[in-house]
């Protein structure tokens, strides 16, 4: 033992810059491995908090012969689903939203869901405190709800009602309806099905009780299901197929030609699956990044062990002379391997920790489930097991080393010097050319994605995002006054406009349901014609209602016709505005003003008139930059109409969400609370959300893209320095050795250049080396990353060549300095040596 400490006191004070330096590179390696272990282990690996989660799927739908805008379940299929399938244990049906909780003198968004009974018992949740909801406590009328009991989550009891025991059975203020009561608080932790969910509402048996119609067009809600035992989704998904082709037998609404043009069909999907999304691929992409990052690492970490086995190769041999078997050296590695792995892997469950507490500095809605991520029981296993991996790479690597010294030569070696065996030099260059093969991918893909951000930094968005701050401002129907639901929602939107207006420093305010950038809600899309009896070119667009002055303020063009009027909102003329890309798709050409657009004959609307184009306006994107263009048709937002009262589809479809455009060059911190307080000077229960400036709407967009090129951008750079330092670390070692070869090659003529360049040579050769291999391994790791390219093809060849010949430059770079102490080698000095 005392034998072990002298040799690991030894390693720090004869080479404390090898010690530190392993330490330290091994520290970030696991812990930046362990910390991305973490996260993706609690979005992907980890089941959900349900019991027998994988079990758990969502309904969807598709239709591939049409655009179908929702792709959830309406009442009529999930109750025919539910009754006369053969494959689920249990079904809910749900409807996520988002409503304004109005219990005290501060009003909060948060989420809420709209649940069948059925849902809790998918879910087999249970209680904390009180009781789950039932159908028992449900009162409706016309389809709304008079009175109901919800169940809070654990954060709401906690954070709004100081955890409070005797919080069940109290009245509760959420949106519009009008009387909930507090019937038990969820369990923690629980907030299907979304991190902001907080409020789960009973449905009333009205709505679905007597679904009679399929209503195939307004899909808008979900279904979550609870396979039996040993049913695949697969099977699943062949069961409701069976169900869909019965339809037009049990829905008035369905026809045996209407299934076959549409092509619906059933999509089961796992709930993990769902509630995961689009994190998923950004999260492995950042898990192999890590893995490619953790293998440079252990590549360096050998090379160091191997150039230090070098160095020891006199004493080894010293100490074989004397006798030392294969135990004493196993004594000797063993301890000083396991010292620097374990105080590396301590420091990396440090870093990991800190990165894990921090989230990694993203907030809880950026990703899915992340409000699960903790340094947990699986995470250290994770860092004990590359902390022994690493300690047994360590001393595999000295112990294989010391055991091949040839005490003979080692001893006859001059000064000291004794040379490295053709095949140990050989592996170090194998694990620079590795080292070089792993940085290559991760610095492509890096590249691919800053491509893909400058594309989008420089799309054109078809509005202007400069001075603006923007908010939205739900008004629920508790607010109707008069019984017109229009035209009170409408005189509370241009009492706060009007407020607005007449702040100084506030140059225009306007609002529209539709925001860019924004992604829209179910129920906001309407399916037209451009001639009520011919339904062959149905069109689903994005239903937005807007002031006049909403298309002026945001910038975006009118390119034929005006913007809107008070006779737009007349029974006799209403007017719509199309937007470019859904005028051509309607009538195959943009200047369509004059025009009618109604829902299709077949929709059997009557609410819904013939509206006249009265203007086609320039193309946002509603969603997402990378979607492209939106079909979008506009409807008025004016106050006050004419006549008093307003009639057609807009009685249905109310803009009772409006988001508010407000140009200005004041400071957003001042205007923010200007904001709240007109708005709660004209409505006392109302508060404005989402408030941020129009180019903070335009960055989130892109936040993915962001994320994703720093992410690769910082493991490209950590692993190019890592392989470089590599490739200086074995030329500089190769130098070493080659002293006596360069006094010789110099003595006998050849100049310090000539020297320099054969060094610079090798280095750049065993760069090519690894750039030849990365390329195959680049092909395969940019595949990953298709579907978060904007106009840039994963294998661009220019990308490619960029990093090759950036890879090659660096190369030569590192080598520049052994090199150049090689051109300066002394003759004579060398020769003495030799």
């Amino acid at each position: 033992m005392n034998q072990s400490f002298h040799h690991i006191r030894r390693l720090f004070q004869r080479t404390p810059l090898f010690a530190v330096t392993i330490i330290l590179m091994l520290a970030v390696g696991m812990g930046a491995a362990t910390a991305i272990f973490a996260l993706v282990n609690a979005v992907l690996l980890r089941s959900l908090p349900y019991p027998d989660a994988e079990r758990l799927v969502t309904v969807h739908h598709t239709a591939s012969k049409v655009s179908l805008p929702y792709d959830g379940v309406s009442p009529g299929p999930f109750l025919y689903y539910q009754k006369q399938n053969q494959v689920f244990e249990a079904m809910g049906f749900y409807q996520f939203d988002r409503s304004m909780l109005r219990d005290n003198d501060s009003p909060e968004q948060i989420g809420s869901v709209r649940v069948s009974p059925s849902v809790f018992s998918v879910l087999r949740t249970r209680p904390f405190l009180g009781r789950l909801p039932s159908i028992e406590d449900v009162q409706s009328k016309d389809g709304l709800i008079v009175h109901s009991s919800v169940l809070i989550s654990y954060d709401l009891w906690k954070r709004h009602y100081g955890m409070d025991p005797t919080v069940v059975g109290r009245p509760i203020l959420l949106g519009s309806y009008r009387s909930l009561v507090i019937a038990g608080v969820a369990e923690p932790g629980f907030h299907f099905p979304d991190p902001a969910a907080e409020v789960w509402i009973m449905l009333p048996a009205e709505i679905l009780g007597n679904s009679t119609r399929a209503s195939l067009r307004g899909m808008i809600q979900r279904a979550v299901g609870r396979l039996r035992n040993g049913v695949s989704p697969e099977q699943a998904g062949r069961d409701l197929q069976r169900l869909i082709q019965t339809f037009p037998a049990n829905f008035p609404d369905v026809n045996e030609q209407q299934l076959a043009e549409m092509d619906l069909r059933a999509q089961i999907v796992p709930l993990k699956t769902e509630i995961v999304g689009e994190a998923r691929f950004p999260l492995l992409l950042l898990f192999i990044t890590t893995a490619f990052l953790l293998l440079i690492t252990w590549a360096n970490a050998t090379n160091m062990s191997l150039i230090r086995g070098e160095r020891l190769r006199r004493e080894l041999a010293v100490a074989r002379a004397l006798g030392a078997a294969n135990r004493d050296l196993l004594h000797r590695f063993l301890p000083e391997s396991l010292t620097l792995a374990f105080i590396a892997g301590a420091l990396g469950f440090v870093l990991a920790s800190i990165a894990i507490g921090t989230q990694f500095g993203f907030q809880s809605d950026q990703i899915p489930r992340l409000n699960e991520l903790r340094m947990d029981v699986p995470a250290t296993l994770f860092i004990l097991t590359l902390t022994a991996l690493s300690a047994v790479l360590l001393g595999s690597v000295s112990l294989i080393s010391a055991r091949r010294v040839d005490a003979s030569r080692a001893l006859m070696g001059s000064m000291g010097r004794a040379s490295a065996r053709p095949e140990e030099q050989q592996w170090r260059r194998v694990l620079v050319v590795t080292q070089v093969a792993l940085a290559l991918p991760l610095l492509i893909g890096s590249t691919l994605m800053a491509k893909s951000f400058f594309n989008l930094l420089n799309v054109d968005l078809g509005f202007q995002p400069r001075d603006g701050v923007t908010f939205t401002l739900p008004v629920p129907p508790t607010r109707a006054k008069s019984g017109d639901y229009y035209l009170d929602v409408a005189e509370i939107q241009a009492r706060v406009r009007d407020r607005l207006r007449a702040l100084p420093g506030v140059d225009a305010v306007e609002s529209s349901s539709i925001f860019p950038l924004t992604p829209t809600t179910a129920g906001s899309e309407l399916r037209v014609a451009a001639d009520r009896d011919n339904a062959e070119n149905l069109q689903y667009g994005v239903l937005s209602h807007a002031t006049p002055g909403y298309f002026r303020t945001m910038e975006i063009p009118v390119l034929y016709g005006r913007t809107f009027e008070t006779n737009d909102l007349t029974p006799e003329t209403p007017g719509a505005i199309l937007s470019a890309s859904f005028a051509r798709s309607l009538f195959g050409r943009e200047n369509v003003v004059g025009e009618k657009v109604s829902a299709p004959s077949s929709a059997k609307d009557p609410d819904f008139m013939p509206h006249t184009v009265v203007g086609v306006v320039g193309d946002i994107a509603a969603k997402s930059i990378a979607d492209g263009p939106s079909k979008l048709m506009y409807f008025p937002n004016i106050y006050p109409p004419r006549p008093a009262k307003v009639e057609g589809v807009i009685s249905i479809h109310i803009p009772n969400v409006q988001r508010y455009i407000v140009r200005t060059r004041l400071p957003l911190t001042s205007l923010s609370r200007t904001i709240q307080q007109i708005v709660r000077d004209v409505e006392p229960t109302l508060v404005a959300t989402q408030i941020g400036t129009v180019q903070q709407r335009v960055d989130d967009s892109m936040a993915r893209a962001r994320l994703t090129m720093l992410l690769l951008a910082i493991g490209a750079g950590t692993a190019l320095f890592l392989g470089l330092t590599g490739l200086y670390g074995v030329l500089a070692f190769a130098v070493g050795q080659r002293t006596p070869e360069f006094g010789v090659r110099i003595a006998l003529g050849a100049s310090p250049a000539m020297i320099v360049r054969m060094v610079i040579r090798q280095g750049v050769m065993l760069a090519a080396a690894g750039i030849v291999a990365g390329t195959l391994v680049s092909m395969w790791l940019t595949a990953f990353l298709s579907t978060l390219l904007y106009r840039v093809s994963p294998n661009d060849p220019s990308t490619f060549g960029i990093a090759a010949v950036f890879l090659i430059a660096v190369a030569a770079l590192a080598s520049y300095v052994p090199a150049h102490r090689a051109g300066k080698t002394d003759t004579v000095q060398a020769l003495k040596a030799e």
